[in-house]
Order: structure tokens, then sequence, then C-alpha cells
């Protein structure tokens, strides 16, 4: 005899259908989400680069 056939096994459970509240609720989370990166985006600054170009492509100045 193996250890599975000496286990009793409790039935299993089925899934239960999520709700569409549940579904609203995630929507809703993830266009918050969203719309704060794209606040973040319009009010934050970049950081300045400084860029060297050692050839004489562009005039200096």
């Amino acid at each position: 005899m193996t250890a599975d056939s000496t286990i009793a096994r409790a039935p299993e459970i089925a899934p239960r259908p999520r709700s569409r509240l549940h579904y609203r609720i995630v929507l809703a989370r993830f266009a918050a989400v969203c719309l704060d990166a794209l606040a973040w985006a319009a009010f934050a600054q970049p950081l300045s680069r400084l860029i060297y170009n050692p050839s004489d492509s562009i005039p200096v100045g």
C-alpha cells in the first residue's frame, strides 16, 4: 500500500465564479494606477544631462 491510498481525501470544492463587482474593482484599481502614472509623467521634471561631443560637427556655443 502507498501513503496516498490510505489518506482520506476531502471532496474538491468547485471554484466560485467571480462576481462583476470583483472585475469592476480590479478595473478601477488598474485605471487609478494608470492615471497616477500619467499625472506623474506630466509633472515630473527629467534630470538634466550634459552631453559631450568631441567632434567639430556643431559649433561651440
